[in-house]
């Protein structure tokens, strides 16, 4: 039911911020179209950057690697790569244009296993200097009516006079499934009441090629 007005200003007072928890089938009730913004995150490229010294490229002419990719420290980069972009626990900026990450749970010294012959039957191990991940982020936007999105519980904040709604993700790509495209300049320029959802793309990124650069040392 709310809170009392004298509730209210002690609340403003004492810091404390009040919720009141509605039941979706009262919300429902106002009949009110208001504009769902959905933003979606997905990486463009990804490339694996590391760094090999000039002698190190000199003494090893030829370096393959299993289908796995990268394997330093014993742990397959790409597994990590992947597992860390659908966890939430690769760290990157919400810019356009290239940028590069650290990669998690692989901390240094880098040892980097590799083989000398397309065979790969004897395992060879060197020190790298340098560990990356290049990418590049791409953005999609979508609109929907907030009616069109599955939700529990909705939490309204008395003190700022806003919504949180509790959505059931698991119904999410059924609800974007018919969803029309709008342009970043679009999403950038509405106005009025909008909500943003982040969904990052759970695909894994696979590595196919990796080519061998030297890197000059600072």
């Amino acid at each position: 039911m709310g809170f009392s007005s004298k509730a209210i200003s002690k609340a403003k007072r004492l810091g404390i911020i009040l919720y009141a928890l509605n039941d979706h089938s009262e919300f429902k009730e106002f009949d009110l179209k208001i504009p769902f913004l959905i933003e979606e995150i997905s990486p463009k490229t990804m490339d694996i950057l590391y760094k090999l010294s000039r002698e190190q490229i000199g003494q090893h002419s030829n370096i393959y690697f299993n289908k796995k990719g990268l394997c330093v420290n014993e742990i397959s980069v790409n597994d990590v790569i992947n597992q860390s972009w659908k966890d939430g626990t690769l760290k990157f900026d919400l810019v356009g244009g290239e940028q590069e990450c650290d990669i998690p749970h692989i901390d240094p010294p880098y040892n980097l296993n590799f083989f000398t012959y397309p065979t790969l039957d004897i395992v060879n191990k060197m020190e790298i200097k340098h560990l990356k991940l290049k990418m590049v982020i791409q953005f999609k936007y979508y609109l929907c009516d907030i009616r069109d999105i599955m939700y529990d519980k909705i939490l309204k904040n008395i003190s700022k006079e806003k919504l949180t709604l509790f959505i059931d993700t698991t119904s999410l790509p059924e609800t974007l499934k018919n969803l029309v495209p709008v342009s970043r300049s679009y999403a950038q320029e509405f106005t009025g009441i909008q909500y943003v959802i982040k969904i990052k793309n759970n695909a894994d990124v696979e590595f196919n090629s990796m080519s061998l650069a030297y890197l000059p040392e600072k």
